[in-house]
């Protein structure tokens, strides 16, 4: 079967507003070590201690949403193979068509997001490298799967980005080099 690649694009301006946001939570984390937050329940040691772990987090994160930003790859790249994961900061996946379980959109506080159920996890494992490994076994733990396609990060509607995939998990269904 030959099929053209249907390419999803990341969403710019959303990226650059997580971008914003992580890089507000590194500056409350600064202000936190500078003792200019008092409380009456917290020692401040304590609200030291919290400061040096929201910088070290949302540093991470704003880093990792900073490099994400500068490739050029695609979100999403669905193709005769199966979906092409470019959404998080992980790296790239390919999930089979073969390996899709079942596929539904979840809520999880307020953020709406495609659940992939896969039938072998350890596929995704083998493919990412060591850190998003972890990341994902713990939403596996957590969550009942380690893959997750987020709206936050595709330009695209959430329900169109279903419909696409179901639709061309069914045209390529009987795809034996699958």
């Amino acid at each position: 079967m030959n099929q053209t690649e249907i390419k999803i694009p990341k969403h710019k301006l959303k990226q650059i507003g997580l971008l914003l946001a992580s890089l507000a939570f590194v500056y409350i984390g600064y202000k936190m070590i500078n003792s200019e937050f008092r409380s009456s329940r917290m020692a401040p040691e304590t609200i030291v201690f919290w400061g040096y772990v929201g910088i070290a987090f949302f540093g991470l994160s704003g880093l990792l949403i900073f490099f994400n930003m500068l490739t050029s790859k695609p979100a999403l790249i669905i193709n005769s193979e199966g979906i092409i994961n470019n959404s998080h900061v992980g790296g790239g996946y390919l999930i089979r068509w073969k390996n899709i379980k079942s596929l539904k959109i979840i809520s999880i506080n307020k953020q709406r997001m495609i659940e992939i159920d896969l039938k072998d996890d350890e596929e995704i494992y083998n493919q990412v490298n060591f850190l998003a490994r972890k990341w994902m076994k713990v939403n596996g733990r957590f969550m009942g799967t380690p893959t997750f396609i987020p709206a936050v990060m595709i330009k695209m509607n959430l329900d169109e980005v279903l419909n696409l995939i179901r639709e061309q998990k069914k045209l390529n269904r009987y795809n034996k080099d699958v």
